[in-house]
């Protein structure tokens, strides 16, 4: 009996390490582009535009009769097919490894930069790097390093002149720092510090800039690493994410009163229960519901009820960890964008088990993966790197490509507004498309 246990086990150990062995060799060949990789098939019609017809050229051999000679001679002929004409240059033809990498940026157009696109209409100037951008109807709002937030008039009509170059409107001094801000109803929020040097949230009046109507501090717990992440707003909840797994949830009264949402005495934070937090967004419709991406590849949605944070749902599908997330101004779809280099939209009314599946998927043709997401009527704006993309919201497809819209290297972060006007910032550099 004992020697059949030991057999047994043997046996299930050398199982275990053929099974290791053999998923090594799996991703040996997918890391050298000898087998397929999840997502191959929608990136085949990358290859396809990256590939040029070869020429097609026929060799044939025929023999002919020499009358003088006994033996014959064979005689060389080369026929050209004139349905393809030849390349004039020989070419490489991308792997699919390569696109995923972004090796010749995707789709082989030429590289343009941001005053080369239709889309382009100004550059709002600022002397500092730029935390956060909001919109509240034909002003946009501006946070800076320099503890001023900037307050921009655009032109409202598409076909209305627009200067190359915006200056601020109207400008106003942050006593301790403006880290990100948002618009909710009719108020603007600032993410900004309190006197021992944490976060705190600022509310002022769009209009009126120069008094504050209500300031929270202490909205992380005091042991955790609070470093300010993102502030977004929607109707009147306001919710402020950190760097670390902690999300603080606020409700804005007509006053313009900030109120936490937390039945802890100690901070106005809840636990996503999760590493870290690289993006947030909250639902339009103003239900209070919001997305995380967090570490891993599912998008947590939670909701506060009495007091204490729940999980309505998670949006699945992605291979690798969630970068970026954006919620459709009709509160229906949620998009995603993942490190598996694909963009993810899925349907929040329609659930299994509280899951929610992609209902289009598209190839990011970048070398890095999207940093940033926000809808543009009915599309999707997306940042990599220094280039910016617009896709289709419904098929996911690729409508444009703008590469080299910043410079600089920094992050790219996108965000839109009614009537298809959209902001990209980095840096100092600040861009309005339209």
């Amino acid at each position: 009996m004992p020697s059949l246990l030991a057999l047994w086990f043997i046996a299930a150990a050398l199982g275990t390490l053929a099974w290791i062995i053999c998923s090594h060799l799996i991703r040996l060949g997918r890391f050298l582009g000898l087998l397929a990789t999840p997502g191959d098939e929608l990136l085949e019609p990358l290859r396809r535009e990256n590939t040029r017809p070869p020429s097609k050229k026929k060799t044939k051999p025929q023999t002919r009769k020499n009358p003088k000679d006994e033996e014959p001679r064979v005689v060389t002929t080369t026929t050209t097919s004139t349905k393809v004409p030849p390349p004039p240059k020989t070419t490489t033809q991308p792997s699919l490894k390569a696109l995923k990498k972004g090796a010749g940026r995707g789709y082989q157009r030429p590289q343009h930069h941001h005053h080369d696109s239709p889309r382009y209409r100004a550059t709002l100037l600022h002397d500092d790097d730029v935390t956060g951008v909001a919109f509240a109807d034909d002003r946009v709002i501006t946070a800076c390093r320099d503890r001023t937030l900037r307050v921009f008039t655009v032109p409202g009509k598409r076909d209305a002149p627009t200067p190359s170059a915006i200056a601020a409107a109207r400008t106003h001094l942050v006593k301790r720092g403006a880290l990100d801000v948002a618009v909710a109803a009719d108020h603007v929020v600032v993410l900004s510090r309190a006197a021992g040097g944490e976060p705190a949230l600022v509310s002022y009046r769009v209009d009126d800039l120069d008094a504050a109507i209500s300031t929270c501090e202490k909205i992380f717990r005091p042991k955790s690493k609070f470093e300010p992440l993102k502030l977004v707003a929607a109707g009147r909840v306001v919710v402020a994410a950190s760097s670390d797994p902690r999300v603080a949830v606020f409700d804005l009264a007509r006053d313009g009163t900030l109120a936490s949402t937390s039945a802890a005495a100690d901070a106005a934070s809840f636990d996503t229960s999760s590493i870290v937090n690289h993006d947030v967004c909250v639902s339009p419709d103003g239900s209070g519901m919001f997305a995380v991406a967090t570490f891993s590849a599912d998008v947590p949605i939670f909701k506060v009820e009495r007091g204490k944070l729940k999980k309505v749902g998670a949006c699945v599908g992605a291979k690798l960890k969630v970068r970026c997330v954006a919620w459709s101004p009709c509160s229906r779809y949620i998009a995603a964008a993942s490190e598996d280099m694909m963009l993810r939209v899925f349907d929040v009314t329609r659930a299994s088990g509280g899951q929610y599946a992609a209902v289009c998927t598209a190839a990011v043709p970048s070398a890095a993966p999207l940093t940033s997401l926000c809808w543009v009527e009915g599309g999707l704006a997306g940042a990599s790197a220094g280039d910016v993309f617009l896709f289709d919201g419904k098929e996911g497809r690729v409508v444009d490509a703008i590469y080299g819209a910043h410079t600089g290297g920094g992050v790219v972060r996108v965000v839109g507004a009614a009537g298809g006007r959209w902001v990209s910032f980095s840096g100092t550099q600040v861009r309005l498309w339209e």
